[in-house]
């Protein structure tokens, strides 16, 4: 799901990536409930996976801010491990 560190021209950076909608959107709104802005970018428009299924076999990036980045992945790291280790 994590990426390792990527940066576009404009100054953000790339927090996540996640091929599964409903996981995207959890994504989207921990870091929104947490005042901290975020970008979706689609790696491959118009996947008839995602419009069918839900999900995209390319996966959809979120993006932040660059001085927000350690902030967003302290937040998503948290939420994602400590989900996994209660199953």
């Amino acid at each position: 799901m994590f990426q390792n560190k990527k940066q576009s021209d404009d100054g953000l950076v790339v927090v996540g990536t996640t091929t599964d909608n409903l996981q995207l959107g959890l994504m989207k709104n921990i870091l929104e409930d947490n005042e901290i802005p975020c970008v979706l970018k689609e790696r491959r428009e118009g996947s008839f996976m995602e419009q069918t299924m839900g999900f995209t076999m390319y996966g959809t990036d979120i993006l932040v801010d660059k001085e927000l980045e350690q902030k967003a992945r302290e937040l998503l790291d948290s939420f994602f491990h400590s989900k996994a280790e209660a199953e």
